[in-house]
């Protein structure tokens, strides 16, 4: 009779970081997949005292947790409970640059600015200070950078942004970051003007308008600018409409120009764009129609003024 083996299952080497915990302590639980996701649900289900105990005794350790692959989930928790925040903040404190850009350490000072307190939070994101640039043209860092502008609306993250405008906004991941910064600045009234000054200052508007990540910042800045800041880059952007119309990018640069655009400058699109023969292009069609419409708006508005009362 052939005796039969039961295939071994196949078990992964431990995490170098793993190796510094105790065998069955809450430490390698946090670093071992299925314990990660047992403590994960415990900090969900426990009473608060019992998380707390919890909290203190993995609070110490946030600084290996948070780059750790399974480990970072559990370091994510702890900056939500009050008496771990403290350790947790000593634990990031000098490491933030390196964490933002971190794979896994970018999830936990994500959630160290969403959840530790404000005071704490600045502090934190002061470390950013020269480096914003840097940052947000990482996969993880531009993601960073977003939540510590959601968190603390620093003028800085604006200002360096703004520096260094049309690089950022052409780079796969900077365009993220500057596309997402405007909005959430306008609508908290933090100071964009040079952001509008620095598209202002580009040469070839229409090259930044046409690229494939830059014409997303275009688009943002028109949607988002004040009347006195939108003319002027509608102005800018009129002599460039035949050539961003016929590519995709572009395009939709040239539609949120000519849906922004005043009577006057309308007026001008349509001198600009004639004879371009935009009919039967892919992509020009759709601006040349758009076109057509806002010019008969227009056109019907100055017909029909409203009538004001005697």
């Amino acid at each position: 009779m052939t005796q039969q083996y039961l295939p071994i299952p196949y078990m992964p080497p431990p995490h170098p970081q793993a190796q510094q915990a105790l065998p069955g302590s809450t430490l390698a639980m946090a670093m071992h997949q299925d314990g990660s996701l047992q403590l994960q649900r415990a900090f969900n289900s426990m009473a608060a005292h019992d998380v707390e105990a919890l909290a203190q005794e993995l609070a110490p350790h946030v600084g290996m947790l948070a780059t750790h692959p399974r480990g970072n989930y559990i370091a994510s928790k702890l900056t939500a409970v009050p008496s771990a925040q403290m350790a947790v903040a000593e634990s990031l404190a000098g490491r933030v640059i390196e964490l933002m850009q971190h794979v896994h350490g970018s999830r936990v000072m994500q959630a160290a600015f969403e959840h530790l307190p404000k005071l704490i939070v600045k502090a934190l994101v002061d470390e950013l200070r020269t480096h914003i640039v840097e940052t947000a043209m990482t996969t993880n860092g531009s993601w960073s950078v977003v939540s510590a502008f959601k968190f603390t609306h620093s003028a800085f993250i604006v200002e360096e942004l703004a520096d260094c405008l049309a690089l950022v906004s052409t780079h796969q991941h900077g365009t993220r970051v500057v596309q997402r910064m405007l909005p959430e600045a306008v609508s908290h009234g933090v100071e964009t003007q040079n952001i509008f000054d620095a598209l202002m200052n580009i040469k070839d508007l229409g090259a930044l308008a046409s690229d494939g990540y830059g014409n997303y910042v275009v688009q943002q800045a028109l949607r988002v600018a004040t009347v006195e800041q939108c003319l002027p880059l509608i102005e800018k952007l009129i002599p460039s409409l035949p050539v961003i119309s016929t590519c995709r990018g572009g395009s939709s640069v040239a539609e949120t120009v000519l849906r922004m655009a005043s009577p006057e400058q309308v007026v001008k699109a349509t001198n600009v764009l004639c004879g371009h023969e935009l009919e039967c292009h892919h992509y020009g069609k759709h601006v040349l129609a758009l076109l057509h419409k806002t010019a008969m708006a227009h056109s019907q508005e100055a017909a029909c003024p409203t009538e004001t009362s005697s």
